[in-house]
């Protein structure tokens, strides 16, 4: 079976040195790690937004350099902790990310289809700018899970939320991968999510 991604010898700007790696499709894998031990970087590495000072990434097998950056970007998505969110409504937040992707506007259906992946059930016309952090960072997991990547890069998905809807919203989005043959990649802090759900952890220190 080919890894989604393998490493050797990757460093960032002379800071962080990698250890070498994969991480195989059958997910979801962890990558853990104190502060500081550049799990962020490795997930903006992935998605090519940062570029490694040396050593080699694949991706399926292939040198993850030869791929265009923003067909790569529509492929694998990086659901980052900064959550972004257009001053608009719930909807409108949909067929943005829509327009920007180059897909088609969803139907109302389809989306709340999403919304209901993350608890996110708060009414198509709501805007987002009077949602709580907890509420926002579910409608931005459930946007990006409705575009249906190859790979999804979770980073700490569930940091604005409380233990048992972590939990939850958790269990729905790694069936929900597995339903729709995504492969998914999670940075937690949270040893529950990770004991839970973990298949494949990777280390960094």
């Amino acid at each position: 079976m080919t890894p989604i991604f393998s490493t050797e010898n990757v460093r960032f700007k002379d800071i962080i040195q990698y250890p070498d790696f994969q991480i195989q499709p059958d997910s979801p894998a962890f990558v853990v790690g104190k502060n500081g031990s550049g799990k962020s970087t490795l997930f903006k590495m992935f998605n090519r937004t940062l570029s490694p000072a040396g050593g080699l990434i694949r991706y399926n097998g292939k040198d993850l350099s030869s791929f265009p950056p923003l067909d790569l970007r529509k492929e694998i998505l990086l659901v980052s902790q900064q959550v972004f969110l257009y001053d608009d409504t719930i909807r409108g937040n949909f067929e943005k990310f829509y327009t920007v992707t180059g897909r088609q506007k969803p139907s109302d259906d389809a989306v709340l289809e999403s919304l209901a992946l993350t608890n996110a059930d708060f009414g198509l016309e709501n805007t987002a700018r009077t949602l709580s952090g907890g509420e926002r960072q579910r409608i931005y997991l459930a946007i990006f899970l409705s575009l249906k990547p190859g790979v999804i890069l979770l980073d700490e998905p569930t940091a604005a939320l409380d233990k048992e809807s972590s939990v939850d919203v958790m269990a729905q989005i790694y069936h929900f991968c597995e339903k729709n043959n995504i492969s998914s990649v999670t940075i937690s802090h949270d040893p529950n999510i990770v004991s839970l759900y973990a298949r494949q952890i990777v280390r960094l220190s």
